[in-house]
């Protein structure tokens, strides 16, 4: 059974510059995280109805980059998005 060493960022409040990201997921792979829960907030960056993006919500080819940038580190990544339960 895989044990997980994650750490969980949350973006509800702030938004920090991408490169600061990467540094900040290069330094926790090097404190021993395999796993990133990232929860996006109100920051998710909705293509498909940008109307209820927030303003500033992520660019989705840079999401992707971090997220590939990441995964290159030997991290796990797990999306968290809050939604509407019926």
């Amino acid at each position: 059974m895989k044990r997980y060493r994650m750490v969980h960022m949350l973006f509800s409040h702030q938004m920090p510059q991408m490169d600061y990201l990467r540094h900040l997921v290069k330094r926790i792979r090097d404190l021993g995280a395999n796993s990133l829960l990232l929860e996006y907030g109100d920051k998710f960056p909705f293509s498909r109805h940008p109307e209820i993006a927030n303003p500033n919500a992520f660019d989705l080819d840079g999401l992707k980059d971090f997220v590939t940038y990441a995964e290159s580190l030997g991290l796990e990544f797990i999306p968290l998005v809050q939604s509407l339960r019926r």
